[in-house]
């Protein structure tokens, strides 16, 4: 276990990370990837210091002598497919087939033996990314990530960037050696750019281009493809995206591209956008979300349960319309369908009745 002190005492937010996963990746190396995790593990060993975690964890991992709980986690398949990229090597593959027949026979593998197959199958999956040629070589890390109707979900990228995706989002992150792109689908996300001059980060919707100039901006996608964006933090890049564009690389957008800086918000909608400062409660009311609040400032009571809606499987009938634009102010917990309900019973007179058919019918007292 010496080999343990090896690690520095103290690390970066990347290292950590880096550390993390590799203790991930040699855990699920033990019980055989999928296609899927196997693609993702050859573009996550493209960077230079993941690899180098990696054997390093693998070589301590050789030297422990008690793993059956790793077992428990990740248990050993029956059946494992033999990787196609090894078959242009007819030595390589016979000897890959020795070592799954040994690491993988539930009859026949012993705890102690485990670790030494665990770094022989990583050495087998460098091998079979750097001399092989199984992938492409830009691409260095794809994962989409989506939240349901009412979640929300903080996620820390590989890069040490931190994204929050609000309820009911779909974003697909996709990073190689030149760029690192977040394709947003639908939904809503807040981003905490992690530095790295060599690698530009931009979110892409199928209409805009949002690219980070070191930076924190939040990036909203309206069901009607209006794309609304807040900086929060330093400077943003933006520009039209047409349909020619897709599969292309983004690149470095240009200095002439439009600029919209820390405070401001603009919405892209394909029309001539102009910036527009917004002060702290402005701030507050449109990023609240990411503290699970919902805040509202004179809206009307239609447009109070529009922004509600987004959060819930419960829907909302005015049958009063002398109530639809009762002007609404307060703050608002997500999903506390009860509590929204007793406030404007108390402090706006609207009485709420539920139905059997999760909906509940708003009415004047």
């Amino acid at each position: 276990m010496g080999d343990i002190l090896k690690f520095a005492r103290r690390r970066s937010n990347r290292d950590e990370k880096i550390l993390e996963q590799s203790s991930l990746w040699i855990a699920k190396l033990s019980r055989g990837l999928t296609s899927e995790e196997t693609a993702q593990l050859q573009g996550w060993l493209r960077d230079q210091q993941c690899r180098d975690v990696l054997f390093k964890m693998a070589k301590i991992w050789d030297q422990m002598d008690a793993l059956q709980g790793l077992t428990d986690v990740f248990p050993l398949p029956e059946k494992i497919t033999s990787n196609p990229a090894l078959n242009s090597n007819e030595s390589k593959n016979s000897a890959l087939a020795a070592k799954k027949s040994s690491l993988y026979n539930r009859s026949c593998v012993s705890t102690y033996a485990l670790p030494t197959a665990v770094a022989a199958m990583v050495m087998v999956i460098v091998a079979s990314v750097f001399f092989l040629g199984t992938h492409k070589p830009d691409i260095t890390f794809s994962q989409t990530y989506a939240t349901t109707k009412g979640q929300t979900s903080s996620i820390y990228l590989n890069d040490g960037s931190n994204l929050i995706l609000n309820t009911n989002g779909r974003v697909h992150v996709r990073y190689s050696n030149q760029e690192r792109l977040l394709q947003l689908e639908r939904g809503e996300l807040s981003i905490h750019v992690a530095h790295d001059a060599s690698r530009p980060l931009s979110v892409i919707t199928s209409q805009s281009v949002v690219q980070a100039v070191g930076t924190a901006f939040n990036v909203n996608l309206r069901d009607n493809q209006e794309v609304e964006v807040i900086v929060t933090d330093g400077v943003v890049r933006v520009k039209e995206r047409s349909p020619s564009d897709e599969g292309r690389p983004v690149g470095r957008l240009p200095e002439a591209a439009m600029t919209v800086t820390k405070g401001e918000k603009v919405t892209l909608n394909r029309r001539k956008e102009t910036a527009v400062k917004l002060d702290d409660a402005d701030l507050a009311v449109a990023l609240g979300w990411r503290q699970g609040n919902l805040i509202f400032r004179g809206e009307t009571l239609e447009e109070a349960l529009t922004e509600v809606s987004r959060y819930t499987h419960v829907r909302f009938e005015i049958a009063d319309d002398d109530i639809r634009k009762k002007q609404i102010a307060g703050r608002f917990k997500i999903g506390d369908i009860q509590g929204l309900l007793s406030v404007l019973d108390k402090n706006f007179q609207i009485r709420a009745e539920w139905t059997g058919d999760n909906k509940i019918v708003l009415s004047a007292f």
